[in-house]
């Protein structure tokens, strides 16, 4: 875009020159010439991203609560020279690193079915597997990767479950064995646990069993608690994007395989592929957020039906779900725009920065980061027109039965 207005400027002067009329051509030139140097050079792309960057953590420790989505919102795809498969675009791969990131912190302190703590930043020895399997995702989704296919991934989490109830009968086990033991009053607590098959202690036990594990064979050796069981904490990965370049997948597509293989449970994954920027992003986003409350709503009465909230709106429900927005750090002020127009107010988080070299001399990086700023500027100045002339869509949560949810 800079490249394209500075060359139009050269193409004026020259045409002036031409036609004879001097005046114009020396001003044109002039103007051609500054603006090459002030963007290439790194200055006004450095004062433009600056304004737009500035306020953005990065990855960074959050209050997860009962209820949690991390948002991604795809950085495009490219065509693989060799494969001819769709990849992720440059950008890409940061925000899918923070997302990632984002979510094993959360799955990290979640409570497990009995109660105790699952740990997600540690991954389990072949013998020993998760207590709980995830459900199979669509078995459409290609893996993009070549080497970790969805389907092997669902068939792992699928087979953990036997090895998962194996051991929960086991800790059962165990802790009836020390009822017996104490109702008979005998002495030797340490070999009665021992001829049950259970630890002396209710410490982890480093090497022999996976957090999953030991947290189950925790929980099952304490007493049980009054009440109703705490609900597990809910960490879901929702990825947003479609094919604006039509490669033939969607970026949600493309991005979901890289976030299973890297550790992500097909049932903590969603995908939304069929925005096609960042308004899209942000209805279709809020449109699935508000299906998803009401599916859940009408399967408990006791609970509120609420909108997604954040902040101090939050605090008022503490059944609304906690959204987390993962965006390059340039995009982040527009997006939240967007966000805020269908009545969603997340978490921002930044998964990078960019910003210009500086140079002496014209640099084409620095004329990148100009078009990357000005595009932006431009869809901040697009959204306040079109707001005055009443052609963004209405205000607040979309319709549950929006049609560009997915």
């Amino acid at each position: 875009m800079a490249g394209i207005g500075i060359a139009l400027l050269a193409l004026a002067a020259v045409l002036c020159g031409w036609r004879g009329l001097r005046a114009p051509r020396n001003v044109l030139a002039g103007l051609a010439v500054a603006a090459l140097l002030l963007c290439g050079s790194g200055l006004a792309p450095w004062l433009l991203l600056d304004k737009l960057q500035d306020g953005y953590r990065g990855v960074h420790r959050i209050a997860w609560r009962a209820d949690n989505v991390i948002v991604l919102l795809g950085a495009g795809n490219v065509r693989s020279p060799v494969a001819g498969q769709p990849l992720p675009g440059t950008m890409a791969y940061s925000r899918m690193l923070a997302a990632l990131a984002l979510y094993r912190q959360c799955t990290a302190g979640r409570a497990g079915p009995a109660g105790g703590a699952t740990s997600a930043t540690t991954a389990p020895p072949a013998s020993a597997t998760t207590a709980a399997a995830a459900p199979v995702v669509a078995a459409s989704e290609t893996n993009a990767l070549g080497r970790v296919p969805s389907s092997q991934i669902a068939a792992a989490l699928e087979a953990s479950a036997a090895s998962g109830a194996e051991a929960a009968d086991a800790a059962s086990g165990a802790r009836d064995a020390r009822d017996a033991r104490d109702a008979s009053g005998a002495k030797d607590a340490k070999g009665a646990a021992a001829r049950a098959g259970a630890a002396p202690t209710d410490a982890a036990i480093p090497g022999e069993l996976p957090g999953a594990m030991n947290a189950m064979r925790m929980a099952a050796r304490k007493p049980a608690a009054t009440g109703a069981a705490s609900a597990p904490r809910r960490c879901t990965v929702m990825v947003s994007g479609g094919d604006p370049q039509r490669l033939g997948r969607s970026e949600a597509a493309v991005y979901a395989d890289y976030l299973l293989a890297a550790g992500v449970a097909p049932a903590d994954l969603k995908t939304e592929p069929t925005s096609r920027n960042t308004r899209e992003n942000a209805h279709h986003v809020a449109a699935l957020l508000a299906r998803d409350t009401a599916v859940r709503e009408s399967h408990d009465a006791n609970r509120p039906v609420a909108a997604p909230r954040n902040g101090a709106d939050a605090a008022v429900d503490a059944n609304a779900p906690q959204l987390v927005l993962v965006t390059s750090a340039f995009h982040m002020r527009r997006a939240l725009l967007d966000f805020a127009h269908f009545g969603v107010g997340p978490i921002p988080v930044a998964s990078d920065r960019v910003g210009p070299r500086a140079s002496p001399l014209a640099f084409d990086w620095n004329l990148a980061m100009t078009d990357v700023a000005l595009v932006e500027y431009l869809g901040i100045a697009r959204y306040f027109v079109y707001g005055a002339l009443g052609w963004n869509p209405p205000p607040g949560p979309p319709a549950v039965d929006d049609a560009g949810a997915r």
